[in-house]
């Protein structure tokens, strides 16, 4: 187990060095180099010039050991350090990607039973089309239309966040959240649906479920008792594709919504003709996120080595 944890943080630190290389080198590449990527720093001529004419990989260690500290600048925009400001919109985000998650598992989860247990029938056909229509319809399409629904048409959910952009002004007003949640679950709740479904029907012809039933196991307890312990091995294995996917979509979602979480400073921090503009901002909202999909990733295949006894041998 220790060796197998040490592979995985060492895969883990591996890429996550690698992503924030290519952050790095992508964003020196930009009018005034390095001057706009290194957190602090003040950007005279002669300081321009100076770093300039430095290594890229002097400049690159130098701020990795600058972000490892959390030091990411200071945004005079709201005349706070950028760390701080992370810290204040971050948790608004782990809310809704959470909250999409959660939603999305209580809701796909059954549905993909029902439809691999009910293989070909009406309810199959029915729900799949659904499903087809939640994981194709785009983000900047269905959030103005559950807006519309559920603000104007029938009155009950604000289209927008709450006045504030502190994580306690929304949290009281959590019904702000329920729309953005909706918006962000519906593509994973088609995509996750459809692989219960393809794990259920993998399962339902095996050896062991046959037996089972000939003993006389009723269909709840064959679901929750056989059934579902092997078909969450490739669920988790999507949990970990779709995290990058959810958490892209979460950036967006948080943009239509005006919520005040880290896309919502990223939209503003990456639009030039806007005050709010800061590259060391998109930058660190940039290397978070990546930090926290390298994290979360970790935790999945940790989860799967738990769940999956054939990854411990």
């Amino acid at each position: 187990m220790v060796h197998f944890m040490a592979r995985l943080v060492a895969r883990a630190v591996t890429t996550l060095v690698l992503v924030t290389a290519f952050i790095f080198f992508f964003y020196r590449l930009t009018p005034g180099h390095g001057s706009t990527v290194i957190p602090g720093f003040s950007d005279t001529p002669e300081q321009v010039a100076a770093l300039n004419a430095e290594p890229g990989i002097l400049q690159y260690l130098r701020i990795l050991r600058q972000w490892a500290t959390g030091n990411f600048g200071y945004y005079p925009r709201f005349n706070e350090p950028i760390a701080t400001v992370l810290a204040q919109a971050l948790p608004i985000t782990v809310v809704l990607v959470a909250g999409a998650m959660l939603v999305s598992f209580v809701v796909a989860i059954p549905l993909g039973i029902i439809q691999g247990l009910n293989h070909g029938g009406v309810v199959d056909h029915a729900l799949t089309g659904v499903e087809f229509l939640f994981f194709s319809a785009p983000l900047i399409l269905t959030a103005p239309l559950l807006a519309n629904w559920f603000s104007f048409d029938v009155p009950l959910f604000p289209p927008q966040a709450p006045p504030g952009e502190t994580f306690g002004a929304v949290l009281g007003h959590f019904n702000s959240m329920v729309l953005p949640i909706v918006t962000l679950a519906l593509p994973l709740i088609g995509r996750l649906s459809r692989y219960v479904r393809s794990s259920v029907l993998d399962q339902v012809s095996l050896d062991y479920l046959v037996v089972a039933r000939s003993k006389g196991c009723g269909p709840f307890r064959l679901v929750r008792k056989h059934l579902m312990r092997n078909a969450m091995i490739p669920i988790l294995t999507f949990l970990g594709i779709s995290l990058p996917l959810l958490v892209s979509g979460g950036l967006v979602v948080e943009a239509l919504f005006n919520l005040p979480g880290i896309g919502y400073l990223l939209w503003l921090a990456g639009n030039p003709k806007r005050v709010f503009f800061s590259f060391p901002l998109e930058i660190a909202i940039l290397v978070v996120a990546s930090a926290a999909l390298v994290l979360a990733n970790l935790l999945v295949d940790v989860a799967m080595r738990i769940v999956d006894p054939r990854t411990r041998q």
